[in-house]
């Protein structure tokens, strides 16, 4: 046996793998067939070696098997590479960025307490809330607790893909009041009695006669009829976005707002 020849274990050994390797790439041709000794053992020149070594350096790129056979095999690989490169160049940027952005929510997380209620919560603003707060937000200020309450349950309701239905009824909902000027008087009233039911009773008599007013305003009726023309979401989907709604209600609304609310949609 020639002194330039290396059997399958020995050129295995030097490149840091396993025969099996070899075998692996044999059987995808990235490598031709080596002359065989008489006792039928594959016999690898320094060529082989080299080239062997070039798989293994392109592998260490990020290149599959298959991309490195495309640009072995072209008539010009070294465009090919620059080209399959350039390409693993921009998709490991956006992994980059997709890395980053992942470990700074897991800072976030373990500065915050790293709970599953802190992991569970929305990480993005919610649209839908900030297409509510730019039809909304020129009317009245906001209490604390319906601002609070609003973030949450609409940030909870846009993680889920509840199909065009719900994005439609959303929009037609906030656009109410742009599309009703006669009844920014009647929002003034229900933000004021909300700041107002922040401390008082849900015992409170004024409670249900609060509703009567409200609702005679005929305003609720008026956004009904609205939404009632839309796709309505099916069941047991409604009943999903009502446990949310009724989870938030329970976390960021007093009492009395939580009786409010009850008495004016009439449960």
């Amino acid at each position: 046996m020639s002194k330039a020849s290396l059997r399958i274990g020995e050129i295995a050994r030097l490149l840091g793998v396993t025969p099996k390797t070899v075998r692996h790439y044999h059987k995808l041709e990235l490598i031709p067939e080596p002359a065989r000794s008489e006792g039928g053992y594959r016999l690898y020149s320094p060529a082989d070696l080299f080239h062997l070594r070039r798989i293994r350096r392109l592998q260490s790129l990020g290149l599959s098997l298959q991309q490195i056979k495309f640009i072995l095999d072209d008539d010009n690989p070294d465009e090919l590479l620059r080209t399959t490169l350039e390409g693993l160049h921009s998709e490991l940027t956006l992994q980059q960025g997709r890395i980053e952005e992942r470990r700074q929510r897991i800072a976030r997380y373990l500065e915050e307490g790293a709970s599953l209620v802190e992991v569970e919560q929305p990480d993005t603003p919610s649209p839908t809330y900030a297409l509510f707060l730019q039809k909304f937000g020129g009317l009245a200020p906001f209490p604390e607790s319906i601002t609070e309450f609003d973030k949450q349950v609409f940030a909870q309701l846009d993680t889920f893909n509840w199909g065009e239905e719900y994005t439609t009824a959303m929009q037609t909902a906030a656009g109410y009041f742009e599309n009703h000027p006669e009844h920014e008087f009647v929002f003034g009233q229900l933000v004021q009695k909300f700041t107002a039911l922040q401390t008082m009773a849900a015992d409170d008599p004024q409670l249900p006669e609060w509703a009567a007013e409200m609702k005679a305003m005929g305003w609720l009726q008026n956004l009904a009829g609205n939404l009632n023309g839309l796709p309505a979401i099916e069941q047991p989907m409604a009943d999903v976005m009502n446990h949310i709604i009724t989870q938030n209600m329970q976390e960021h609304l007093t009492p009395a707002q939580r009786r409010f609310l009850e008495l004016l949609v009439g449960r």
